[in-house]
């Protein structure tokens, strides 16, 4: 809203568009709601949702005896670095009974995950995972961790305890990207996920979520420290043979019958 010549009557729409709509709003949509150019819609969406994110990322879940579900999802459709489709990116997701976290990471590995659940899960918590082998060294951090391994058809383990939840949200989150947005830059993707995370966590009180968005505006010099995830450039090009210099056209390996 700084220095904007939109008028702030415009902000405050979108916003409370932002705040109703289940799966977000498109710069597209602004253009054609405020009659602006496209540029300027899109910077309207981009403003609000690193606003939306902002106001997520400090958010904690579990605590004594409270039951925390862990997992990662690939997203794909990720635009990295100008190239559309074929990008993939990791988000590590983490949720509880009332909320959840979700993070784009730049892999799967224990050194990336675990400081994660350490800086966003109270101590105390029981923690549900599937069988990967970065999650093998929580119970040596002290996490009283549960395993449910996939791999052997298992989706619920032998306590009773499953991964419904977050096995839910991401069915949810997946629709909004592919739905509305069709295709995500790599650079903001955290901010989607923290705008789809504000909502998804106030779903149960529609009526607050407006309200919880302007009751404050954080500092937006802090989104350098939320980028976790890191570029990995353009998905490798496909290597094809060179054509023969016989003249002779190379046959397709579905026409080669044998006897």
């Amino acid at each position: 809203m700084h220095r904007s010549s939109i008028p702030l009557t415009d902000w405050f729409e979108i916003m409370l568009l932002f705040a109703n709509s289940k799966n977000g709003v498109t710069g597209h949509f602004i253009e054609r709601h405020l009659g602006i150019a496209y540029k300027s819609g899109f910077r309207m969406a981009d403003r609000i949702r690193t606003h939306m994110a902002l106001l997520e990322c400090d958010r904690k879940i579990g605590g004594p005896g409270k039951l925390v579900h862990i997992d990662e999802a690939l997203l794909r459709g990720i635009r990295t670095n100008g190239v559309r489709g074929g990008g993939r990116a990791i988000v590590f997701g983490m949720c509880d009974e009332t909320a959840t976290i979700a993070l784009a990471v730049p892999d799967r590995k224990a050194a990336t995950l675990l400081p994660l659940i350490d800086r966003h899960v109270l101590p105390g918590s029981i923690l549900v995972t599937d069988a990967y082998h970065s999650y093998s060294q929580l119970a040596a951090r002290g996490w009283n961790h549960e395993i449910v391994n996939h791999s052997r058809g298992e989706w619920v383990n032998a306590n009773g305890f499953g991964q419904a939840s977050i096995e839910a949200y991401w069915g949810v989150f997946k629709r909004t990207i592919r739905g509305t947005h069709l295709h995500v830059s790599r650079a903001n993707l955290w901010k989607y996920i923290g705008e789809f995370n504000f909502r998804y966590n106030r779903r149960h009180v529609p009526h607050e979520i407006f309200w919880d968005m302007i009751e404050h505006f954080p500092d937006f010099d802090r989104q350098a420290e939320l980028r976790i995830d890191i570029p990995i450039g353009p998905p490798r090009p496909r290597k094809r043979r060179p054509p023969r210099t016989d003249g002779v056209p190379r046959k397709r390996a579905s026409r080669i019958f044998r006897n």
